[in-house]
C-alpha cells in the first residue's frame, strides 16, 4: 500500500487511497453521514471547483461596484464644472 501521506494533496489522492483500500463510496457514505453524490464530486474537485467560481464571482461583482461607483463620482465632478 502506498503512503498516502507523502504525495502531496489532490482529490485524486482521495480516490486513490479509497480504491487502494477496496472502500465503495457507499461505503463512506454510510459511515459520514454524507451522500454518494456529494463524496463524488468532492472526489472529483468539483466542490473546490464551485468555490473558486464563487469567489471569482464576489470579486467580479466588487469591482463592477467600484468602477460603478468611480463613474458617478466623475460624473458629478464632470457636472460641477
Amino acid at each position: 500500500m502506498a503512503d498516502i501521506h507523502a504525495q502531496p494533496f489532490s482529490f485524486t489522492r482521495l480516490r486513490n487511497a479509497r480504491m487502494e483500500n477496496d472502500l465503495r463510496l457507499r461505503d463512506i457514505a454510510e459511515e459520514t453521514g454524507l451522500s454518494v453524490g456529494y463524496l463524488n464530486r468532492i472526489e472529483r474537485g468539483f466542490v473546490q471547483d464551485i468555490k473558486r467560481k464563487k469567489e471569482e464571482r464576489k470579486l467580479l461583482i466588487a469591482c463592477i461596484l467600484r468602477l460603478e461607483r468611480d463613474i458617478r463620482r466623475k460624473e458629478k465632478r464632470q457636472k460641477k464644472r
